[in-house]
């Protein structure tokens, strides 16, 4: 990795952290509400696979450390990460805007199930398989809306950069 990508792929992933902390809401017991996808995908759709992955797994599981909810961090990183990389992998070179919003919604499908299962497994101990699996359910809306939010503003801000960052 040169180092200009290596500069800015830390550069993303501190600003997936800060977008994830910066506006945190919880939802019980399925984790927060936050702006951390738009940084994934702006990550993913200016730099492509290798960057999205490592942003959005990274920076999202530090975020998880910061704010205090140690037990998603390896839920946090397979999820994020893979969202951002599939994401990257599905638009790289995609100049079509349709082709990039169903590469984002197939990432962020990837990103859903990935908590969705992690949500069972970590309610599964406790609660037992009915209620783990209804607890998780309960965080699709959420992971949903923050593709959506994160989907708009992540082409906003990759159109608006992408002259300027990508000589």
């Amino acid at each position: 990795m040169s180092t200009k990508k290596l500069t800015i792929t830390a550069l993303m992933v501190a600003l997936v952290t800060i977008m994830t902390m910066t506006i945190s809401i919880p939802i019980g017991s399925q984790g927060f509400l936050n702006f951390g996808d738009i940084m994934i995908y702006a990550s993913a759709l200016l730099f492509g696979p290798q960057v999205g992955l490592i942003a959005g797994g990274i920076g999202s599981a530090l975020a998880d450390l910061l704010l205090g909810y140690p037990l998603w961090i390896p839920i946090t990183l397979a999820a994020k990460g893979l969202e951002g990389y599939v994401a990257g992998k599905l638009c790289l070179n995609t100049k079509s805007m349709a082709q990039k919003l169903v590469g984002i919604a197939i990432g962020g499908l990837c990103m859903i199930f990935v908590y969705f299962i992690g949500g069972v497994l970590l309610a599964f101990s406790s609660d037992g398989l009915v209620p783990a699996i209804a607890a998780s359910l309960s965080g699709i809306p959420y992971n949903v809306l923050q593709v959506i939010v994160g989907a708009i503003g992540g082409n906003i801000i990759a159109i608006l950069l992408k002259d300027r960052v990508l000589n």
